[in-house]
């Protein structure tokens, strides 16, 4: 008796409907009338398929209206692109940044609140910057948009800004590249 028949004749596990003895029987008849191993659809049972259920998706940033700045009122920056790990922006944001300058132009009395968010970190962590070697990327963004702010003549003593890390996700579970993008954002609340 060889080892491979040895092998063959040990007891083995049960495995779906047939134990691995059989499957193994299979694959090496399939093998025999082809070049390529192949198993017949019988001796593989399909795997039960998980149904996990979706929360429904946040909802997308709505373009900046002045309507909504109301006091108290959160919004979420939209078109808003850092490169990755860093706080710099990319020159795709600046429309979006202009466009809430023209906004605070137009309501010299109100005052922000500069909300920074990041991806991939457990709760609370704030994420890694490249640039600075700290753990504050958070923070470093919201000020990168204050910084602009202030460049483009918006006083800083109507800006404020904070860092929460990854503490306010709205996918917590951070699935797929959509929901860590979603939580990769910068908010403005409207102060009272």
């Amino acid at each position: 008796m060889t080892k491979k028949e040895a092998r063959l004749k040990k007891p083995h596990k049960e495995i779906g409907s047939q134990n691995t003895v059989e499957k193994l029987k299979t694959i090496k008849a399939e093998k025999t009338r082809s070049d390529h191993l192949m198993i017949e659809p019988k001796a593989v049972k399909p795997a039960a398929k998980k149904i996990v259920k979706q929360k429904k998706p946040a909802k997308k940033p709505k373009p900046l209206k002045i309507e909504n700045f109301k006091p108290n009122a959160t919004i979420e920056l939209p078109n808003l692109l850092f490169q990755g790990g860093r706080h710099y922006l990319i020159n795709e944001s600046n429309a979006s940044l202009d466009t809430l300058v023209r906004i605070l132009k137009s309501k010299p009395l109100l005052r922000i609140e500069i909300q920074g968010h990041v991806c991939c970190t457990t709760y609370q962590d704030d994420g890694y910057d490249w640039d600075t070697k700290t753990h504050n990327l958070s923070v470093n963004r919201a000020k990168a948009i204050m910084a602009f702010l202030v460049k483009k003549g918006i006083s800083s003593t109507r800006l404020r800004t904070k860092g929460f890390g990854g503490s306010q996700k709205l996918f917590p579970s951070e699935e797929n590249k959509y929901q860590r993008q979603r939580n990769r954002r910068v908010e403005v609340m409207i102060l009272p």
